[in-house]
């Protein structure tokens, strides 16, 4: 009987053991995790991919801003290239002087 006993204290002993580190586990997880996501984050915003998509889709913005027959039609690509590319890094045109010269041209509202 005392033998049946200490096996169950050590079986609870384990378990509890392995709860404890379970709820460590997540305590780690909720401290690293946000510098985690923060480092795939920056390092997929400064991929080639990345910055490829971005200019197509300034491209494709910059055609039907173009091709736009009405002044509303106008404003609503306005609307959203502002919105899009509010955090887009404007150092990534360099390279390509006529969708910087767009992007300023729809900040700025002209």
């Amino acid at each position: 009987m005392k033998i049946a006993i200490t096996g169950l204290a050590c079986l609870v002993g384990v378990l509890l053991l392995v709860f404890v580190l379970n709820v460590f586990d997540f305590s780690q997880y909720a401290i690293f995790q946000p510098r985690v996501t923060a480092v795939q984050n920056k390092t997929f915003h400064e991929s080639q991919q990345y910055t490829d998509g971005k200019l197509n889709a300034l491209r494709a913005y910059k055609v039907q801003y173009d091709t736009a027959s009405t002044d509303t039609a106008r404003a609503s690509i306005r609307s959203m290239v502002v919105d899009e590319f509010a955090s887009y890094d404007n150092r990534n045109l360099n390279g390509h002087p006529n969708l910087q010269a767009f992007l300023e041209q729809m900040e700025s509202g002209q």
